[in-house]
């Protein structure tokens, strides 16, 4: 299950970033959906496919995300999953008004689902059922699912605010902060695994675990441990969109986990503009 847990934080952490402050648009402004898609790799390897589809409009976000995994690592451990998110946007930050994932694992499937009818999240469905270590209805006032926080995270850069800040999060089994810290600008340069080539800003995730986690012995071994962490690299396509990331590096136990964005689309007012990744690479 280690493989399995590792990509599911880092589609939770490519997932999920993409949008403008509400301040800056206007509700007339027109909606726009970006489709992203990347290719995850390990151990010089690919593994994993990732679509990301989003609708953003001035006061609401919608997110949809599939991935599977490929080659040898999907024959040996066939694993898909769907997750999805929606929210408004308020000048105060981000709203999530419903949040779920479905994933099969070897045929096995689990799920959650979660609401948001004021202050504290509901879990309106889940398989299999929680267990009785969850986090307590306190600590669970204000907090966020994992897509919204990033989107929170990126309003703060498009907002000149730097990466800096500490976001509470339940993904509906566990609890814990997401910790961002800014590791200044950069650049990528043109390759052949990106379709992106340009200034970036870097950021470093860490996870502060607070509830709902499997004991140290029986841990899984990915970001979020010991000093382990996530750089994201935020770059913009589209200098008319917002920031996108570009490449993401994840701290494992047993090595590096790296995504590259491949191929970029945004659609405005029936005008669609593509970056791909090009054939042969």
């Amino acid at each position: 299950m280690g493989f399995t847990r590792k990509a599911l934080l880092l589609s939770g952490l490519l997932a999920l970033s993409w949008i403008t402050p509400a301040a800056a648009r206007s509700p007339a402004d027109p909606a726009r959906d970006l489709a992203l898609t990347y290719r995850v790799y390990y151990g010089g390897f690919e593994v994993l496919r990732l679509a990301v589809d989003i609708r953003l409009a001035a006061e609401d976000y919608k997110l949809e995300m599939n991935f599977r995994t490929l080659g040898l690592i999907g024959t040996m451990f066939p694993w898909t999953m769907k997750a999805y998110a929606k929210g408004r946007l308020t000048k105060d930050g981000v709203r999530p008004v419903a949040a779920g994932q479905r994933n099969s694992w070897r045929g096995r499937q689990r799920w959650v689902e979660l609401r948001y009818p004021g202050r504290s999240p509901v879990v309106a469905d889940a398989h299999p059922a929680a267990r009785d270590d969850q986090p307590s209805a306190k600590s669970l006032i204000d907090t966020i699912d994992l897509a919204s926080a990033i989107f929170a995270m990126t309003r703060q850069l498009d907002l000149d605010r730097g990466c800096a800040q500490r976001l509470p999060v339940f993904d509906g089994r566990r609890r814990y902060d997401l910790l961002f810290k800014g590791l200044g600008d950069g650049a990528i340069r043109r390759s052949g695994y990106s379709v992106y080539a340009g200034p970036v800003i870097n950021c470093r995730a860490e996870m502060d675990r607070l509830a709902g986690f499997k004991t140290r012995k029986n841990s899984y071994g990915g970001w979020g441990e010991a000093d382990r962490a996530a750089t994201v690299s935020m770059g913009r396509p589209f200098m008319d969109a917002p920031p996108v990331p570009v490449r993401i590096e994840i701290q494992t136990r047993w090595g590096d986990v790296m995504a590259h964005l491949t191929q970029a689309k945004l659609a405005t007012n029936g005008n669609t503009r593509k970056f791909a990744w090009a054939v042969g690479r």
